[in-house]
């Protein structure tokens, strides 16, 4: 029997190798990194690294899911995030984007999973997985109603912006710094 999967959504896991330690020297000495998020304009010497390999992987990506080689990834939005509290973030998804790209330079102690949620949301009626009922045993793509990713110092992830995602919470005396990157494809 051959089972083929359709209307795939896919994770992309990478370490990628870079110099952490200057990538979080530049970003603790934002002013605003522990107030706010600190937005990016793609221009700061220290990241041009992480840009570049962003880069390099949508462009393999962008090959690999057939897309015409008249178009191309730009990315065109980023910001960073330091995560030292206990919240959950709110499931959400990046609109105008088609990629999301999220890098983690920095993590302390026990930090919350990135956690996706299958975009097929008719499933949680069809294969109901509640503590009090379930039928699924074995947890793979086809069953699952939610994925997660463990934080890993110097991972890249990226995934479609129309995957819902959020980050569960860390525990006490934990730190997740993020480096969150949109892409889009343009003619």
């Amino acid at each position: 029997m051959e089972i083929q999967p359709i209307f795939s959504s896919f994770l992309i896991q990478e370490k990628l190798g870079l110099d952490t330690q200057s990538i979080k020297d530049w970003a603790f000495g934002q002013p605003n990194l522990n107030q706010l998020k600190v937005e990016l304009n793609f221009n700061e010497p220290e990241l041009q690294p992480l840009y570049n390999s962003v880069n390099s992987i949508l462009n393999q990506l962008h090959t690999f899911l057939g897309f015409k080689s008249t178009t191309q990834q730009q990315i065109y939005e980023g910001w960073v995030n330091l995560e030292t509290t206990d919240r959950t973030s709110v499931p959400h998804t990046h609109p105008r984007a088609h990629y999301i790209c999220i890098y983690y330079p920095h993590i302390v102690g026990n930090v919350g999973f990135l956690e996706l949620t299958n975009p097929n949301n008719a499933l949680e009626y069809v294969l109901p997985q509640t503590h009090l009922e379930t039928i699924v045993e074995d947890h793979n793509i086809f069953n699952s109603q939610l994925w997660q990713v463990e934080p890993q110092e110097d991972l890249l992830v990226v995934i479609p912006a129309w995957l819902q995602h959020y980050v569960r919470p860390n525990s006490s005396n934990a730190e997740r710094m993020s480096i969150a990157i949109n892409s889009k494809i343009l003619p």
